[in-house]
């Protein structure tokens, strides 16, 4: 899986567990909250990106203390950078 896949699928996950509901109103057309064509809230899209920046984040931390997990330590932070750029 590719670091981009990777970071959608943990994305994805975090913003299903967090909740789909726009908090604004019951149709929002607040662009901001518009994800896969679907209204979910803005506040649940940073929820979620935070939520798998921290998983990932552990994953580095975990990788970068055993050398030979290099080319995995590099896959973490590939993830990461995805995850910021979502």
């Amino acid at each position: 899986m590719t670091p981009k896949e990777k970071a959608k699928e943990l994305f994805d996950k975090y913003l299903k567990k967090i909740g789909t509901n726009c908090e604004h109103e019951s149709y929002c057309d607040n662009e901001k909250c518009q994800y896969k064509k679907n209204t979910v809230c803005c506040v649940d899209l940073f929820t979620a990106k935070q939520c798998a920046l921290i998983a990932v984040e552990e994953m580095i931390y975990y990788t970068e203390e055993d050398s030979s997990n290099i080319p995995l330590y590099e896959y973490w932070q590939e993830v990461k950078k995805e995850i910021e750029e979502l």
